[in-house]
């Protein structure tokens, strides 16, 4: 049997790869922008170290979630950041909002 909310947070695993993936494309199209040749060389450089820094992502894009007493949408923390026009779907395990994730402590009734 599997926990009802599976569905859902598939949906939005999968999300986030599909944001992935175009922010994949867009670093390849950006490699062609140069106004110049050197400009050109300089962007696809730039655009090649950037999609390294995607490859780990495709192993676990997210291990965490962050859920706020506020009500607020749900934070999913992954290796690195990952956007969609409507803002963060992942954010980096580095930056100052997954600290939570962190510093999290076990309730007491949950402490055994």
């Amino acid at each position: 049997m599997t926990h009802p909310d599976l569905p859902a947070e598939q949906a939005y695993l999968d999300h986030a790869y599909e944001c992935l993936d175009r922010m994949r494309e867009v670093l390849v199209r950006s490699a062609g922008a140069g106004a110049t040749d050197v400009a050109a060389e300089a962007i696809e450089a730039w655009a090649t170290r950037r999609l390294r820094t995607y490859e780990d992502a495709d192993r676990a894009l997210c291990f965490g979630r962050l859920d706020t007493e506020g009500g607020e949408d749900p934070l999913y923390i992954g290796g690195r950041w990952v956007d969609d026009d409507d803002g963060v779907v992942v954010g980096n395990w580095q930056a100052p909002a997954a600290r939570p994730f962190y510093t999290a402590t076990l309730p007491p009734e949950l402490k055994t």
